[in-house]
């Protein structure tokens, strides 16, 4: 819930909060850009697993991805203030939801005049 203008940082919250993402976020966290294949090993998850979480984590501008050859390469994004600008703006413009997605959650919202 939002007070006086703080935005939710539920929805970042909620990409570290599932053990598989957690799992992947740390084994990025020593800087090492990755495939595929290699995070759903270290993190132990199935390849569809791990692409769900990706996407998840790539959407929510945690990740990002390179094409190298066949493989797409993930890494941490290199942001130090990341958290800092996800607690003041309500979505980043990466991670701007679809206009149905949004109406519905408006929808089920308090409203805070």
């Amino acid at each position: 819930m939002s007070i006086h203008g703080d935005s939710d940082i539920a929805p970042v919250a909620a990409l570290f909060a599932e053990p598989g993402r957690a799992r992947v976020l740390q084994a990025l966290a020593d800087g090492r850009a990755l495939p595929a294949s290699v995070l759903a090993a270290e993190a132990g998850l199935s390849a569809s697993a791990a692409s769900a979480h990706l996407a998840k984590l790539c959407a929510g501008g945690l990740i990002d991805a390179a094409r190298s050859g066949r493989h797409r390469y993930f890494r941490l994004v290199d942001r130090p203030n990341r958290f800092a600008r996800c607690a003041r703006a309500p979505a980043p413009p990466r991670c701007a939801k679809p206009a149905a997605a949004t109406l519905a959650a408006a929808s089920r919202s308090p409203r805070h005049y």
